[in-house]
């Protein structure tokens, strides 16, 4: 798959993301393969599927009803994977693992792995900073 082809699908994936109706995650089904491989640290007692995947999406949406993830830097490096560094900015209106809406506005970064192929991510790995996002919430209180 050439690299541009593979940037392209990275930025309509970052698109997908930005779409905010929790009950309509069907944009996903075109660009993220239904077996996709997702590893994600705070996944590891789910499965790792796209049911899952928008499952996860669907409680994200449902708790920051107007994130906007944008897209940092892009790099191809492999030919069928990209480095994706993103950030996400949201306000917290809804419930979130147990912690009730507190209206904070956050901004969370992270870094996300993709591969394609046949025009789907068939392989996801992510790290991105969830301790910053709960100490943003007041939820976490770290000594400084």
């Amino acid at each position: 798959m050439p690299k541009n082809q593979c940037i392209d699908l990275a930025k309509k994936l970052i698109d997908c993301f930005n779409k905010d109706n929790p009950s309509d995650l069907n944009h996903f089904d075109k660009i993220i393969n239904q077996n996709v491989k997702y590893h994600d640290i705070y996944f590891k007692n789910k499965p790792k599927n796209l049911t899952a995947f928008k499952d996860a999406e669907k409680d994200y949406i449902l708790a920051f009803p107007n994130k906007k993830t944008q897209i940092d830097e892009v790099l191809s490096i492999e030919e069928d994977k990209v480095l994706v560094r993103w950030t996400t900015s949201a306000t917290h209106k809804g419930e979130y693992h147990g912690i009730p809406a507190t209206n904070k506005e956050v901004k969370i970064s992270g870094l996300s792995v993709w591969q394609f192929e046949n025009n789907q991510l068939v392989e996801a790995w992510q790290s991105w900073d969830k301790l910053g996002l709960l100490e943003q919430l007041g939820a976490l209180h770290v000594h400084k």
